[in-house]
């Protein structure tokens, strides 16, 4: 289609006077992938002139922003889902950001960036440096390590009590019979640039973000099932009873996860996440899913109890108060969903995620900058890439081998 055509009916769409045949037509242009990327330069060059003139009006952008988006659903196979009496066929868009929503000092500017089309790369002395990827030690309860990024399928160990299998980036514990009453431990760790998935003795699934750890007894017990944890980690918790015996009741073994020796969080069987990181300002648990408990570990001891979408914090500042609010799920879940979520972002939290995935060290030169973001990033995306879209609000990188120095902001 005329690129021309293309703009007019940009135009007419943002401005909600399109006639429906011409409606019909921006529908139609709107499936073809060349189009979008054509719509990507128009809006990109649109929203820089919007910064240039001052007028940062983002209002009649929303429809366009939201047609768009509906376009892009973050799903590994394509599916079908019936809008406004239609089937569209949803792609797996290949943006390394749907969109990038930047905020400035004097209002919102939107960007979108291909991830094809690969940006200037910022200043560096050494290689690009990649994303983080799958990767783990197990250190078992004899004290030997193993390198999990370096092994291939198989059984990669036999504790006494459970067998250890390696599959497709994924570790699995099979519970087997033991005659040792002694209780042994092992503990998964990622280092900055890796996670990995676990599957512990009981079934319950472990996905373990950068720089965490879980420590975990290689066969559980029938009064409970407690680990440890530091850093980030999601729990799928597989629900275990105990069957009746005699005149006793079937019994539901209870789940405990241990956060930094500071909080357990008890469940039955669900779905949270917890953000244990000590250089973040608190200690998070969010439930997606079920019900669960959290409890202090010094007396007096403050508990909650939560319910789905909520989340419960306890400050890294020494304080004892459990605060619970409701959670942006989108945001908390972000990570184990491929993605680094910006939403209202300070620019010193979002490098703190960026030291954890891309194993780097930042420093400030001349302090830090009070900017802060808004939008979603693919965790796929190269160091170099992700930081020319954060430069789009005025702040300045330099990258010397593994240290990255935030120069100057707006």
């Amino acid at each position: 289609m005329d690129e021309n055509r293309i703009k007019q009916l940009l135009q007419g769409f943002k401005a909600g006077e399109l006639s429906e045949a011409e409606n019909a037509e921006w529908e139609q242009t709107m499936e073809l992938p060349e189009t979008r990327q054509l719509l990507q330069q128009l809006m990109e060059g649109e929203m820089l002139a919007m910064k240039a003139s001052g007028d940062f009006d983002m209002q009649p952008w929303k429809p366009v922003l939201a047609r768009i988006l509906s376009l892009d659903q973050p799903e590994a196979n394509a599916k079908e889902e019936i809008q406004t009496g239609r089937i569209y066929r949803m792609r797996k868009w290949t943006w390394a950001a749907a969109a990038v929503l930047v905020l400035l000092t004097a209002g919102t500017f939107y960007l979108f960036t291909n991830k094809k089309s690969t940006p200037p790369p910022v200043a560096t002395t050494q290689q690009e440096i990649a994303p983080g990827k799958d990767g783990a030690v197990l250190t078992l309860a004899d004290g030997r390590q193993m390198v999990l990024d370096s092994l291939g399928n198989g059984i990669v160990a036999m504790e006494d009590g459970a067998q250890v299998t390696l599959k497709n980036g994924k570790l699995q514990y099979t519970q087997l019979e033991s005659a040792n009453k002694e209780i042994q431990y092992n503990t998964m760790t990622t280092p900055r640039g890796r996670q990995f998935m676990i599957t512990l003795p009981d079934g319950t699934e472990v996905w373990l973000n950068a720089a965490s750890s879980i420590r975990f007894p290689v066969e559980f017990n029938s009064t409970e099932r407690r680990v440890e944890v530091t850093g980030e980690a999601f729990f799928h918790v597989k629900s275990l009873k105990l069957p009746a015996f005699n005149e006793r009741p079937a019994i539901k073994v209870p789940f405990v996860v241990n956060v930094n020796k500071q909080m357990d969080v008890e469940v039955l069987g669900t779905q949270f996440n917890v953000n244990a990181y000590t250089n973040e300002k608190a200690i998070n648990t969010t439930l997606t899913e079920g019900v669960v408990r959290v409890r202090t570990n010094e007396e007096p001891a403050q508990t909650a109890m939560l319910l789905p979408g909520q989340q419960a914090s306890l400050k890294n500042d020494g304080s004892k108060r459990i605060i619970v609010q409701d959670a942006d799920l989108g945001k908390v879940m972000a990570w184990k969903n491929g993605l680094f979520n910006f939403e209202n972002v300070s620019l010193a939290d979002a490098m703190l995620q960026l030291e954890r995935w891309y194993d780097i060290d930042v420093a400030y030169e001349n302090g830090i900058p009070n900017i802060w973001f808004s939008g979603k990033i693919s965790r796929e995306t190269n160091l170099a890439g992700l930081l020319k879209i954060l430069e789009k609000t005025g702040v300045q990188f330099r990258l010397d081998g593994r240290k990255l120095t935030v120069l100057q902001g707006n």
